[in-house]
């Protein structure tokens, strides 16, 4: 009776590592097929050229106002590396560009360009108003 059990239990081992077989190369299959859109090359690519807190950033910018988040990113991948993509990966896989190389103050720069908010130097003296650096110049003659 013993060898009737152990025969069942090698047959149903037998079929469970059949199934696992079978599920792995289902899920291999169809990783193979999914080819990659560009939206998706774009975002890997960000992911390992920004800095950890950059792309933190810039998924924050991404849940406030994607609008904003598009322009951000047309800026740092305009036509001429978007037609490159491709190249682009491959030579982040083969090692040759450095990662987390655009950091958060790149991002913070991009965006102020993109919503159109200049650099301005503002002084508050005490008691008085606060004046950009021209106005506080000019007044200072």
């Amino acid at each position: 009776m013993s060898n009737d059990e152990d025969h069942e239990l090698k047959r149903l081992r037998m079929q469970r590592m059949q199934a696992i077989l079978k599920q792995k190369q289902q899920a291999e299959q169809q990783s193979e097929h999914k080819i990659p859109t560009l939206a998706d090359k774009i975002d890997q690519v960000m992911q390992v050229l920004l800095a950890p807190n950059a792309l933190q950033y810039l998924l924050n910018i991404k849940a406030h106002s994607v609008q904003t988040y598009n322009l951000i990113r047309q800026n740092l991948f305009p036509p001429q590396i978007v037609s490159e993509i491709d190249l682009l990966i491959s030579y982040l896989r083969q090692g040759m560009i450095r990662r987390g190389v655009i950091s958060v103050t790149e991002i913070q720069q991009i965006e102020r360009q993109v919503l159109g908010i200049g650099s301005s130097i503002t002084i508050k003296k005490q008691g008085q108003d606060a004046k950009s650096l021209g106005g506080y110049l000019k007044d200072d003659d």
